[in-house]
């Protein structure tokens, strides 16, 4: 008679970072948030279109789609100068950011049996490891807001707006 066994697991029970460290967190979600809305507002304006027809056609794209239109678009309206590298930069900055972020919201948050510390499960290759820290996620937000604010800046008043404008 064959008998399977399990062999035991080291992933038990789920759980919850500290209440500073879920607050923390809701701060990097709604970060990213404006990021998205503002990769949103670069799609508009790189192409030309009013506000809302801009989010209409951008209602459920994600980051890694947006950036990719945004890539596109800034390549054929701005060339390969240095207005589009210096936009290639930004986006990568927020492509990593975002990756930071989403494996912590979509990892799992838990701990061994024997163990008080959480661990996030990371979906890409199911490994753990220690679940950030309220101080590691506020840099990530501080990052999301740093790019956020640099996109902005860029598309109003600097690079990006410069290089358009010289396109015309």
């Amino acid at each position: 008679m064959l008998v399977r066994t399990m062999a035991k697991p080291s992933f038990y029970i789920f759980g919850m970072p500290s209440p500073s460290t879920v607050r923390a967190l809701g701060r990097v979600a709604i970060r990213q948030s404006q990021l998205d809305q503002m990769l949103r507002m670069t799609f508009k304006f790189l192409a030309e279109l009013p506000a809302r027809q801009a989010l209409d056609e951008t209602l459920r794209d994600g980051s890694k789609k947006l950036r990719k239109r945004i890539r596109k678009l800034a390549k054929d309206r701005l060339g390969e100068g240095v207005a589009f590298a210096s936009l290639q930069k930004l986006l990568k900055r927020a492509e990593k950011a975002t990756d930071q972020r989403n494996d912590v919201i979509h990892g799992v948050c838990g701990r061994e049996v024997d163990d008080t510390i959480p661990q996030l499960l990371l979906n890409d290759d199911h490994s753990m490891r220690p679940f950030p820290t309220a101080e590691e996620l506020d840099d990530l937000a501080a990052e999301l807001v740093a790019i956020t604010k640099e996109l902005n800046e860029a598309r109003l008043e600097g690079f990006i707006s410069t290089a358009m404008a010289e396109t015309k």
